[in-house]
């Protein structure tokens, strides 16, 4: 009996050897296919100095330079997080590319200033390089999708602050989609350098996306969910809508990721575990397919899938007053507006009927017969009907673009909803004020024309303003109460509540006239005799001293003191004259940590 017993004992003991040594074996063959070969450890600081040279040396590399001509601009999106260590050897790594026709375009998203200082160091004065502070931490996306609105690029290509690319990887990407029938995008193969030296395949790598820019205007922008999943909901998407087949993917490794176990940095990503990714999958997923063309807006307003309920909409509304000469080029200038908002409103001053291109569920009409004729106050009559969001006023003779409400949204938030935001804005010399309409004394910001910086302003006009309603929670249509002066009037309600008024930045004929001729404006009707205007301005207050000590500036001081240096203010435009130096130092001042 003992001695089956110990046979019995000893053929357990094999057959469970045979079974270990077997999964062994299994186990080293999977790591072998997903597995390149392993880089000695000097590899990191390689890829540091030289990334090009690294990647090429390293991994066998089709050398394949195209014979491309550099005649479309490529835009490259960086975002970054606390990527001091790596911003420098990263934007090496694209200065060096064979194609020639870039801007790279680098959005930090870091709480502190050590990112920007470094990129202010080593690219302030090269062209190509557009660097840019976001005034609060946004998240991944948000800053992809900012750097993607100052981008001027045929195509787009996102870039990753702790990647390395390849000398030929944008001409290799360029080259594809110009040489291909039909094909809009492209990505690349990315490796992932381990700490343990060890390298794999990227199975997702969407993050090297480089597209036409067009995409972007049919579909929209990444998702504002926090996670690097955004990027591959934004891929799906394109393959939704176009195809997989016009998004090829370039089978040779043209980019290298260091793991933030190796070089530590924080992504500022939102941790997501297997089955919140695979909820997000299938929401997204779902949303696609119930929709022809799904869109995602920038800003972000409202969420379409995943936690939906979590994010309440903010509504946009626009409202406007017409008068019947500019009947013929209302249909343009509500054509320009229209898909931009959620709602639109047109007071109709002396029309005899509602013109058949203002039927439209979107589109809400109050006329005169029934109101009374308010001239330019009518844009305002609709504030009783404001819901929580975002409020435009326009006139019904501007053309306005088509990022036209996306811009405003965007600075609306920069200035964290404590500003009324427009553009068209007047200033005057508050020791010298005579009249209204004196072009001596009168700084006038046309709307037509170039702005190098935000400004702060004594008066908007109201067909180029907008606000948040969290901003003008006692603004009511009972205040304007003389016709033809919505603009004074807005500008004494801002001045009695410490609201500064901002003219933003823009390039010339941003916004347009939708006319030629002028005579039927308030401006030509009163520009020889202002008396009503200019009491009105002196009896409120108006204009005052926009000195540094004014509550209006101070309210704009206060958003960033001791939280960013001038040049982190500069890049988003903030109007930095006002401030004293001492209170807002440069970024590379010792002092200024």
């Amino acid at each position: 009996m003992d001695i089956f017993q110990s046979m019995r004992r000893n053929l357990l003991l094999v057959f469970f050897m045979i079974l270990f040594f077997q999964t062994l074996l299994i186990l080293i063959l999977s790591t072998r296919t997903t597995q390149t070969k392993p880089p000695s450890c000097n590899f990191v600081n390689t890829l540091l100095e030289a990334p090009e040279t690294a990647i090429y040396n390293t991994y066998d590399h089709k050398v394949n330079t195209p014979t491309l001509q550099s005649s479309y601009l490529v835009s490259i999106i960086i975002p970054t997080y606390m990527s001091h260590r790596t911003i420098v050897p990263c934007i090496a790594s694209i200065l060096r590319q064979s194609y020639f026709n870039m801007e790279i375009i680098v959005v930090d998203d870091s709480p502190n200033h050590d990112t920007f200082k470094i990129m202010r160091k080593h690219y302030s004065r090269d062209g190509r390089i557009k660097l840019y502070k976001n005034l609060k931490v946004k998240g991944l996306s948000w800053s992809i999708n900012f750097g993607i609105t100052k981008a001027s690029g045929t195509f787009i290509a996102f870039h990753m602050p702790n990647s390395f690319s390849h000398f030929n990887r944008i001409a290799n990407q360029v080259h594809t989609i110009l040489n291909t029938r039909n094909v809009i995008g492209s990505t690349v193969k990315s490796l992932v350098l381990h700490q343990d030296c060890s390298t794999t395949i990227d199975s997702s790598p969407y993050h090297t996306l480089l597209v036409r820019r067009a995409i972007f205007l049919k579909l929209g922008y990444l998702d504002s969910i926090g996670n690097i999943v955004a990027f591959e909901e934004f891929y799906q998407r394109i393959v939704h809508k176009y195809g997989a087949e016009r998004l090829p993917h370039i089978d040779t490794v043209e980019s290298v990721t260091i793991s933030p176990a190796i070089i530590p940095f924080v992504n500022g990503l939102k941790d997501f575990d297997n089955k919140e990714t695979l909820r997000y999958r299938v929401e997204y997923e779902n949303w696609h397919k119930s929709l022809n063309v799904p869109y995602i807006g920038f800003p972000q307003l409202y969420r379409s899938f995943y936690r939906a309920q979590d994010h309440p909409r903010e509504f946009v509304m626009l409202s406007m007053a017409a008068i019947p000469r500019r009947e013929s080029v209302l249909t343009a200038v509500v054509s320009s507006l229209l898909p931009q908002v959620d709602q639109l409103n047109i007071f109709l001053n002396g029309f005899d009927k509602v013109p058949d291109f203002l039927r439209n569920s979107k589109i809400t009409v109050v006329r005169s017969q029934d109101e009374g004729d308010l001239s330019d106050n009518g844009k305002f009559f609709f504030l009783s009907r404001l819901k929580k969001g975002y409020y435009f006023t326009a006139d019904d003779d501007i053309i306005y673009p088509p990022n036209y409400v996306q811009n405003l949204i965007l600075k609306i938030e920069q200035y964290r909803r404590a500003a009324i935001i427009g553009v068209h804005g007047s200033r005057w010399n508050h020791t010298d004020f005579s009249t209204f309409y004196d072009t001596k004394k009168r700084i006038v910001l046309h709307f037509k024309y170039e702005v190098k910086q935000d400004t702060i302003v004594h008066l908007l006009g109201t067909g180029t303003v907008a606000f948040h309603t969290d901003t003008v929670k006692h603004l009511r249509f009972s205040l304007f109460k003389t016709k033809s002066m919505a603009d004074i009037w807005l500008a004494i309600y801002a001045r009695k509540h410490y609201i500064p008024m901002i003219s933003v930045t823009r390039e010339r004929f941003w916004l347009d006239d939708a006319v030629t001729e002028r005579n039927g404006t308030i401006f030509a009707q009163s520009k020889d005799n202002d008396n009503e205007q200019t009491q009105l301005m002196k009896s409120n207050g108006l204009p005052f001293n926009l000195s540094p000590s004014c509550p209006q500036v101070k309210v704009v001081k206060y958003l960033y003191l001791g939280i960013y240096c001038r040049e982190e203010l500069i890049s988003q435009d903030v109007q930095v004259s006002h401030f004293d130096l001492k209170e807002f130092p440069w970024c590379d001042d010792k002092d200024n940590t």
